[in-house]
């Protein structure tokens, strides 16, 4: 059984990735950020972002 070495992204790779994931939680208030990872890889970023809304400071006086 041969044991062949994980392919791994690049240093410049992973320094674009984290630039990519600081960029999605920058400035989310509610919300989650997920990360797919394939074969050792990050293959998608995806942001989910909540918008909440206070219904007490909504209604009218």
């Amino acid at each position: 059984m041969s044991t062949q070495p994980r392919v791994f992204q690049s240093q410049e790779q992973n320094h674009d990735i984290a630039h990519r994931i600081l960029l999605a939680i920058k400035d989310l208030r509610f919300g989650s950020v997920e990360i797919v990872i394939h074969d050792s890889k990050v293959v998608q970023i995806e942001r989910k972002e909540k918008i909440r809304i206070d219904t007490n400071s909504s209604r009218c006086t």
